[in-house]
């Protein structure tokens, strides 16, 4: 749910695994609203709307590492004033425009939506907190903002080793998060949404950037070459995991380790058939508009809608609004970007 780098240095594939993550999101919350459509056998044991979210976490801890370390190496500092303002431009426009339109629709009485929900919206705080459905999805965007909290400032005082230390200690904590939670009930609310609780699938794509940072060339072909049965066999595992505690706590760690090691695999091999499929101009187009199609979908598929709105017109609804979002708001608060950057010049 982050922009991609500069055109000149774009990823191969990155855009359509967006694509893949949000459809997952989408299939899951037409399922749980809309019952006439059927669950898939292999979907659900995939937990679509989980994966889909893990997949954008892992993606984002690579992307964010990357665009980090590329800048430290070739300025020898990071710079935390520019971190942080070309991420207000990128997420709070659309997102104060998306909470903007909850509030209207909720005066209105189109959708259920209390005083405090907009407070722990707006705060960021939904991942350890209970909120209506209009505002339960921002929970993944609570995550993401304590990620941008933490992460650049230990990228700007730790060494290349102590990064490594860092992130393995982060999957312990993820692990260990969700055994707790699950077993004896100690906090958070639910491991499932908690920072803590997700935070091994933000790692993994860290650990993927840091990876390709710092291994040699040959290394980095050699996984890319196998990064598919890798991913593939890594997969099929949490699929098959039994329900219950193995597969509540192993569960998104397996998927986030497939999806980290299925980038490499496709950045590295902009000719690979699965690379070329991610590409696909359709994929693509989605994958850039996925952060408002996150965010609108919500609206859509509410629960209190179903009755008044059928799904065709809802997934219309909701593919419109991401694309004016996305037109208007995402590239308006990209110009602001670029004339805040010009003005520091």
């Amino acid at each position: 749910m982050i922009p991609p780098p500069a055109s000149h240095s774009r990823i191969p594939g990155l855009d359509g695994l967006r694509a893949v993550s949000i459809l997952l999101v989408i299939y899951s919350h037409v399922i749980q609203n809309y019952h006439w459509i059927k669950e898939v056998p292999f979907l659900w044991r995939l937990t679509a709307g989980a994966t889909g979210v893990s997949v954008f976490f892992v993606i984002s801890g690579y992307l964010i590492t990357t665009l980090l370390l590329r800048e430290q190496a070739r300025s020898g500092q990071i710079s935390l004033r520019g971190f942080y303002m070309r991420r207000f431009f990128r997420i709070i426009p659309a997102y104060l425009a998306y909470v903007a339109a909850v509030a209207l629709l909720g005066h209105w009485g189109w959708v259920k939506v209390t005083g405090p929900d907009f407070a722990k919206a707006l705060l960021y705080v939904t991942n350890y907190t209970q909120v209506s459905w209009v505002f339960i999805h921002t929970w993944s965007l609570s995550v993401e903002e304590q990620f941008y909290l933490v992460w650049p400032l230990i990228v700007l005082v730790c060494k290349r080793r102590t990064l490594a230390l860092v992130l393995a200690s982060a999957l312990l904590v993820s692990v260990l998060t969700r055994l707790g939670n699950k077993v004896y009930g100690v906090w958070p609310l639910n491991a499932d949404y908690a920072f803590e609780g997700r935070v091994d699938q933000l790692a993994f794509g860290c650990l993927c950037a840091l990876m390709q940072q710092q291994a040699s060339a040959v290394h980095q072909q050699r996984l890319a070459r196998s990064g598919l049965p890798i991913s593939a066999t890594l997969l099929a595992v949490a699929i098959a995991l039994p329900d219950g505690l193995i597969r509540t706590v192993f569960f998104n760690s397996l998927i986030g380790l497939a999806t980290a090691v299925l980038i490499h695999a496709c950045s590295r091999q902009p000719d690979l058939w699965l690379t070329r499929l991610l590409e696909n101009a359709t994929l693509r187009g989605l994958g850039l508009i996925s952060y408002s199609l996150y965010l609108w979908q919500q609206i859509w598929l509410a629960p209190e809608l179903k009755a008044s709105v059928p799904l065709p017109m809802a997934l219309a609804g909701a593919l419109l609004c991401a694309i004016l979002s996305y037109l208007t708001i995402e590239k308006m608060g990209l110009q602001l970007r670029h004339s805040v950057e010009n003005r520091w010049r």
